[in-house]
């Protein structure tokens, strides 16, 4: 979901891959162990293989400055299965509804390994049109009144910058976990983002107490502070700092929607 925030690009574009508003089943259990320090996660990792992103999220958009808290829209991400080129693919479609517009994008991945295969967005501010093949993307990206065709090498186990952040919910988490994933935009290129475990904690969200991961998200020069779910990777809230003193927030609508 990174990508659709409006103090970096759109606002959080991976917001989690999860069950159904109405609460279904939750994401595969990540196999393995996880134990305190770094690691990087890139597309390829046979773990990877194991994970069937669950169909449906949404989260409601807040914008808060000076004790007045208004809607900034919402997010929404629908995953489905797909076929590219005859082999199985998980297509990632993801709308935002915000003030300045709304912003669509389709992603396709490789099933197994989450290797880019396509994206197609269109924006309030421009769109892409662009296909990842043999280590490169091609293409055209549009933004403003400026077009220009994209031709560059994708570094090895890069995801897609928009939905990378799915893939962690996939592996073991635990308290003092550094995960890095290697994503790539095609807009701007290679873009790191890092999952910082801080604790296990119980916090109220939604009028209900969750057991959840704490984790500090670095997005950029960005932090955003987040809450998941500890038994089943959704993200349950984010809050990030804004310019002037405002504060954006994203809530899962599981909580208002049921």
């Amino acid at each position: 979901m990174y990508r659709l925030m409006p103090f970096t690009r759109r606002v959080l574009t991976a917001a989690a891959v999860v069950s159904s508003l109405a609460g279904a089943p939750a994401i595969l259990a990540a196999q393995g162990a996880c134990s305190a320090g770094e690691v990087t996660l890139r597309a390829g990792d046979p773990r990877l293989a194991g994970i069937s992103p669950l169909p449906l999220d949404s989260m409601e958009m807040s914008m808060e400055r000076e004790g007045a808290n208004r809607s900034f829209g919402t997010y929404t991400q629908h995953v489905q299965r797909a076929s590219v080129n005859g082999a199985p693919a998980h297509l990632f479609v993801q709308r935002a509804a915000t003030p300045r517009g709304t912003s669509l994008d389709s992603i396709w991945v490789d099933a197994r390994s989450w290797v880019s295969l396509r994206h197609v967005a269109a924006t309030p501010g421009g769109g892409m049109n662009v296909t990842f093949q043999g280590g490169r993307v091609t293409g055209r990206v549009t933004e403003g009144d400026s077009a220009r065709q994209v031709d560059a090498e994708v570094p090895a186990g890069s995801f897609d910058y928009s939905v990378g952040s799915a893939a962690v919910k996939g592996i073991p988490l635990c308290e003092g976990a550094v995960i890095r994933v290697a994503g790539y935009d095609p807009m701007r290129g290679p873009r790191e983002t890092i999952y910082r475990i801080l604790r296990a904690e119980r916090v109220e969200i939604g009028g209900a107490p969750r057991d959840v991961w704490t984790a500090d998200v670095q997005v950029g020069d960005r932090t955003v502070r987040m809450h998941l779910d500890r038994a089943t990777g959704r993200e349950l809230d984010w809050s990030i700092a804004g310019p002037n003193g405002a504060t954006m927030r994203g809530t899962s609508r599981i909580f208002t929607t049921r």
